[in-house]
């Protein structure tokens, strides 16, 4: 059984490589949850899944960073069957950020 990893693809096949700029990419006040989202973009800009797409999710736990400090369930965003998922997933992002200001506001120090 032959691996058709990407360096075994015949070059008709393989797509470009694109660098997202890992830590220069960052912008100032961003957050781990806009990584990950920024990380889906980036994988569908390079070709993304050959099977398609249809739905995206995002899950950040930090302690005590859910709603009320009650859970650990910082960002729990979900986006199933749509036709933009990523897109949709970036649009959720930015509501919760708006809809929960200050856990958004005191993240945890390194």
């Amino acid at each position: 059984m032959q691996c058709l990893g990407r360096a075994n693809r015949p070059p008709q096949l393989r797509r470009p490589r694109q660098h997202s700029g890992g830590r220069r990419g960052r912008e100032e006040g961003s957050e781990l949850g806009d990584w990950l989202v920024a990380a889906l973009h980036a994988g569908e800009a390079a070709g993304g899944d050959s099977r398609g797409r249809q739905s995206a999710a995002l899950l950040v736990v930090r302690e005590k960073g859910g709603y009320g400090r009650a859970s650990d369930r910082y960002i729990d965003l979900r986006v199933e069957d749509h036709p933009e998922p990523n897109h949709e997933l970036s649009r959720l992002l930015e509501i919760h950020k708006r809809f929960y200001p200050n856990l958004h506001r005191n993240r945890p120090s390194r």
